[in-house]
């Protein structure tokens, strides 16, 4: 019984912690995007989870440039890409986010 009653709250807490949808593309550029600029906690918080996207490519070693770009440059890249893909709007943030820095920045 008490095995039941751990399954049954693990289930339970997994169902409400993940989201039905993925965060898309589109979700990303709408919260983070083109538009005016956010509060200073939305922009941190955008910046950083590109910034760490690139670093996370590079410790990977799909990166190739010598010198790290800036922030604003890697916003720039993923902004322009988003704006260019907007065909693809469904597409999962992440996969999006990916595909551009590797566009910009990825080895060849």
């Amino acid at each position: 019984m008490p095995f039941a009653l751990a399954g049954a709250l693990i289930a339970a807490s997994v169902a409400v912690t993940n989201p039905p949808e993925a965060y898309t593309g589109m979700d990303y550029s709408q919260h983070c995007g083109n538009g005016p600029p956010g509060i200073v906690l939305d922009n941190a918080y955008c910046d950083g989870y590109l910034v760490g996207f690139y670093d996370a490519l590079a410790a990977s070693g799909v990166m190739c440039r010598r010198r790290p770009p800036t922030d604003r440059q890697i916003a720039g890249v993923v902004q322009n890409w988003l704006r260019r893909h907007s065909t693809h709007p469904v597409n999962p943030a992440g996969y999006m986010i990916r595909n551009g820095l590797l566009r910009a920045w990825g080895c060849r």
